[in-house]
């Protein structure tokens, strides 16, 4: 099903589940009775319903776990890799190419403005399904105790993945705020001092790599 059976669906707040370390610290009932988008293989340890990623190779298993599926119309949203074809019932997104460090909204609205991580396009979704206000959890944009992601992820995030795209996170959200809806993140803790915890922005972790580096990590199809 097209994505627009969706529209104005949930005139609530909608709370984006990312695979940030900090969700070792959310308790799974404080997403009970919320209007829930879990992101990749996140849908499996978080009440929700829906799964989206533009990671073709993870959709299937979505389904059949009985999760509302939304994925790209191309995996990866790249339009030359294969198009949605998946089993059983999912939704799914037409979109711009996929930019991975910049994101090209000026169809915003119209299709979903792809770029190099789900967050972008999740909120996009948000906004279309009617949100009142998108509530961000475990998008980090750092590692906890230097661990990037959540304590079951089976897939962690490469190094640098999460500082090379929070520009095009914040502006995408910047873009849903021009249209009166609410972008807020939410952290479990009590104040900025972590409560004894080691935050570490990872536009830092991107920084500290040479350029020697990056290539090497780039050639291995790791950035």
């Amino acid at each position: 099903m097209h994505i627009s059976e969706l529209y104005g669906k949930h005139k609530t707040d909608i709370y984006i589940i990312g695979s940030g370390a900090t969700m070792d610290h959310f308790n799974t009932k404080f997403f009970e009775g919320k209007t829930v988008i879990a992101l990749n293989m996140m849908y499996k340890y978080f009440p929700c319903q829906y799964m989206l990623s533009h990671h073709h190779n993870v959709v299937q298993d979505a389904i059949d776990y009985g999760v509302g599926a939304i994925t790209s119309e191309y995996g990866t949203c790249i339009g030359t890799n294969a198009k949605h074809n998946f089993k059983g019932d999912y939704y799914y997104y037409n979109h711009t190419d996929q930019g991975y460090q910049n994101v090209d909204l000026t169809t915003f609205g119209q299709k979903v403005c792809a770029a190099g991580t789900p967050v972008v396009a999740a909120l996009q979704v948000a906004y279309l399904m009617g949100a009142t206000n998108i509530v961000l959890c475990g998008v980090d944009g750092g590692s906890l105790n230097d661990r990037r992601n959540y304590k079951e992820y089976e897939i962690p995030s490469q190094p640098g993945h999460p500082g090379r795209v929070q520009e095009v996170i914040n502006k995408t959200a910047n873009r849903v705020r021009q249209e009166g809806v609410g972008v807020y993140s939410v952290l479990p803790f009590v104040n900025m001092t972590l409560e004894g915890y080691k935050f570490k922005a990872s536009t830092s972790d991107w920084h500290e790599y040479t350029e020697g580096e990056k290539d090497k990590l780039r050639k291995k199809g790791l950035l």
